[in-house]
């Protein structure tokens, strides 16, 4: 994968910014943090695929949406990370800005605003905490870079589903965006998408109930969904996942699942589990070896 980014002109290796030390590491600039995360991701994603395990439905976060259509087959390696690095390259330059869960979003804005939220916060005695980000992402100071970006991927293509790397024999997975907050198409996966999942809220919520809620069965016959779904016609159907596999730098939105998980009495009787490949300070090793244990025999590895 450095080899893709090298070619569309990276000036880092993946691997020696990862072990730098914390006190001189660079991980939270936009241009290492959005392409490295992705790597990250498509990396854990294709170790899975090599011992065999595979997704039935995808959802991400803001930028995890890259590796997630990765995952899906619906955007190639190259792609992929083209559609991350110039992400951080145009966010280098450079509201409710996520949904996270029914109890949690995230404020992105001007400095002032989000200092004067946070004192209001205090005084009421409500939980927040400031991420440690450079960017104002998915705020009115994004808007600028759209069109850069959008440049920058203009020869991105997204591709049919199960060309990631590691055929498939099972149906094609689902894809729920969170720039929508339903279900997408491969066709859907062009450069405009990439800019609005820069620009836009981020619908995580929307897109893990629709996820949760909704099953293989209810899917046109030619494989195209609508492209919104009505709370009511939600209602009726039955939870069909009974695990959530976080693949990331860390279980960043365990949070925001677990809330989402209790939120709804049918999710709370669905008991869906949760479990995250890397876990920030537990030995990698151990965490993707107890994920494959959970995965195979349900508790084991919790």
């Amino acid at each position: 994968m450095d080899r893709y980014l090298h070619q569309i002109g990276a000036p880092f290796n993946v691997i020696d910014e990862i072990v730098e030390p914390s006190e001189i590491s660079r991980l939270s600039h936009p241009l290492l943090s959005q392409p490295i995360c992705s790597v990250l991701q498509i990396a854990l994603f294709d170790l899975l695929a090599w011992w065999g395990i595979y997704p039935d439905s995808l959802t991400g976060h803001s930028s995890g949406e890259i590796g997630a259509a990765y995952a899906a087959g619906m955007l190639s390696m190259e792609d992929a990370i083209a559609v991350a690095y110039f992400r951080g390259v145009a966010a280098r330059k450079s509201t409710v800005a996520c949904v996270n869960s029914p109890s949690s979003v995230t404020i992105s804005g001007d400095d002032s605003a989000i200092e004067e939220l946070g004192e209001v916060l205090r005084d009421l005695k409500v939980f927040a905490r400031r991420l440690d980000v450079e960017v104002a992402y998915h705020s009115h100071h994004m808007a600028s870079i759209g069109r850069e970006y959008l440049e920058c991927i203009a020869h991105i293509k997204p591709k049919k589903p199960h060309t990631s790397g590691h055929e498939q024999e099972n149906a094609s997975p689902q894809f729920f965006s969170s720039v929508t907050g339903s279900e997408i198409v491969a066709n859907d996966l062009g450069p405009h998408y990439w800019v609005q999942n820069l620009l836009d809220q981020v619908k995580f919520v929307d897109s893990l109930e629709c996820l949760l809620l909704e099953t293989r069965q209810f899917r046109m016959t030619n494989g195209v969904s609508a492209n919104r779904y009505e709370k009511s016609a939600i209602s009726a159907r039955k939870v069909d996942v009974d695990i959530l596999v976080e693949i990331g730098a860390h279980a960043a939105l365990a949070g925001p699942i677990k809330q989402t998980l209790n939120a709804d009495r049918r999710l709370q009787r669905a008991n869906v589990a949760y479990i995250s490949v890397l876990i920030r300070g537990v030995n990698a090793t151990s965490t993707a070896l107890s994920t494959v244990a959970s995965l195979l025999w349900p508790g084991l590895g919790s």
